[in-house]
């Protein structure tokens, strides 16, 4: 097994496309992935998502970020 070590942790390879310039322009899609896939942010219930406390805060700030950084639109 010859895996690189990050902070003396194994880990995999990036899944990042090694000739795309990720500085650039583009459309970007975002994936969180929580501990053991928890429902950290909350839970679907009959087809709507209801976002616990913390899904509430991470909603709001996801809103703000256009606020805060340059070249961001939501789509």
């Amino acid at each position: 097994m010859n895996e690189e070590k990050f902070k003396g942790k194994y880990r995999i390879a990036s899944a990042r496309l090694q000739s795309w310039d990720y500085g650039s322009n583009g459309m970007y899609f975002i994936t969180i992935c929580t501990g053991d896939r928890r429902h950290f942010f909350g839970e679907v219930v009959r087809g709507k998502m209801i976002l616990s406390h913390v899904g509430i805060i991470a909603d709001v700030l996801w809103y703000e970020i256009k606020n805060h950084a340059k070249n961001i639109e939501r789509a």
